[in-house]
């Protein structure tokens, strides 16, 4: 019975601290700023249109940094027994698109 009580007093304790660090995040100025600029749907549709562009952008570039580096490492193999072969022909196959 005893270590029941303890954890229900635990657990409660556990949820007072929440309930105030809640109450402490409401009352603070970052939490008024927020509420402003959910209210703003100018602000919130910039916000979110310039946070989109930024994360097209970095997708893009970032795939082609990793796919050139991909490229790179393959190119590298030409040498290679087996897969070399192939992998001329992969380059043959994509210089004659130029």
């Amino acid at each position: 019975m005893s270590l029941r009580n303890n954890k229900s007093r635990r657990v409660a304790r556990k949820n007072k601290e929440e309930a105030k660090s809640f109450v402490d995040i409401l009352g603070s100025d970052d939490f008024d700023e927020y509420i402003n600029f959910i209210k703003s749907p100018t602000k919130t549709f910039f916000f979110n249109f310039l946070r989109g562009t930024g994360f097209g952008l970095g997708t893009i570039l970032g795939t082609a940094i990793v796919l050139s580096l991909i490229l790179y490492i393959v190119s590298l193999l030409g040498g290679l027994p087996i897969v070399g072969d192939y992998v001329r022909s992969i380059v043959s196959h994509i210089n004659l698109g130029k």
